[in-house]
């Protein structure tokens, strides 16, 4: 029989001495390893497979241990040994693991969110997986092109407010539904939002619908130039930040957030909004010298970047863009 111990405080070798939580930290290291796609093509694979054989026993046994008295979480623990197996099982033979790590990922996260309710789990933090996803960092600029692009041809606050409506209520919908039905959860982030959605966001507001509800306030509350700024900074500077944040990042300043992700955000940031609002007619900027454009281009970036870093445990696509419309529109 497992001994599982009742304080999850760290030992002396920096371990948490939770057997349950040593296991998910193990296995989010690994997942976020196998995420990497690099690794994954440069063969840093196979050395992981044992780790996975391994791991997949330590969760079966757990399970067995656990099925008279938290069925919960024996349940998703025999899950994890599944995926593991069929993780090993793929990486021995060579096939692609994106789906695979993907789905496991998923177990990850219910993994932690039980543990996170525990009381033993004081002490110990359980990282959310935000693996690379170039499909996402895409959408990210592609929504904040779009949006910014719609407001400069049709700077009708109506129309706009009309539009960003009826997105945030599809999307408030979609949210209702996943509640209300597994299946159609399920069906959503695998299928709908496969390509572009992280494992946590099985079980909590997906990201888009904080954004619809971000771009809804911004246009009732703010000008156009601000609302073109708020989509504008989140769209490039939250891809330039956590690319360049996971290639260069060397200080910390919060969590898995760097000064080098941080500076990244702002340089592209403000190069992007004042091309954009450089090469497209505003009436907010009719007859404004281009240094003043340069310096609300950099104050919506270094407001974006410092929203980024420091508002968890709020979505980022709700309080970047809230927060740059409302500091540009102050000036604007």
């Amino acid at each position: 029989m497992i001994a599982f111990a009742q304080s999850n405080s760290l030992n002396s070798t920096g371990i948490a001495s939770d057997p349950l939580v040593a296991l998910a930290l193990e296995l989010h290291h690994l997942l976020a390893d196998l995420q990497d796609a690099r690794r994954a093509r440069a063969g840093q694979v196979s050395p992981k497979i044992e780790q996975m054989r391994q791991m997949a026993e330590r969760a079966r046994n757990y399970a067995a241990e656990l099925r008279q008295n938290q069925p919960t979480q024996a349940e998703v623990l025999a899950k994890i040994a599944a995926r593991l197996e069929l993780l090993r099982a793929a990486a021995g033979e060579g096939r692609s693991l994106k789906a695979l790590t993907l789905r496991a990922g998923r177990q990850y996260e219910t993994l932690a969110k039980l543990l996170r309710e525990k009381a033993t789990t004081e002490g110990v933090e359980l990282p959310t997986l935000k693996p690379r996803n170039y499909a996402r960092n895409a959408y990210h600029v592609s929504s904040g092109f779009l949006g910014a692009g719609l407001y400069t041809a049709y700077p009708d606050r109506n129309l706009v407010l009309w539009v960003a409506g009826i997105y945030t209520a599809s999307m408030l919908t979609m949210e209702a539904l996943r509640v209300l039905s597994p299946k159609i959860n399920q069906f959503m982030v695998d299928k709908m939002f496969g390509a572009i959605s992280r494992p946590i966001e099985a079980y909590r507001m997906n990201s888009g619908t904080w954004y619809g509800i971000a771009l809804f306030l911004m246009v009732w509350l703010f000008n156009p130039l601000a609302c073109i700024c708020g989509v504008l900074a989140l769209g490039v500077g939250d891809p330039a930040a956590a690319l360049l944040g996971k290639r260069f990042g060397r200080h910390k300043l919060r969590g898995h957030k760097s000064f080098e992700g941080m500076l990244g955000f702002i340089g592209v940031s403000t190069a992007v909004v004042a091309a954009f609002l450089m090469l497209t007619p505003h009436a907010e900027l009719v007859g404004v010298p281009v240094w003043r454009v340069l310096a609300v281009s950099l104050w919506a970036s270094v407001v974006g970047a410092v929203t980024e870093v420091y508002c968890e445990p709020v979505d980022d696509n709700f309080a970047i863009p809230l927060t740059v419309a409302g500091a540009v529109g102050l000036f604007t």
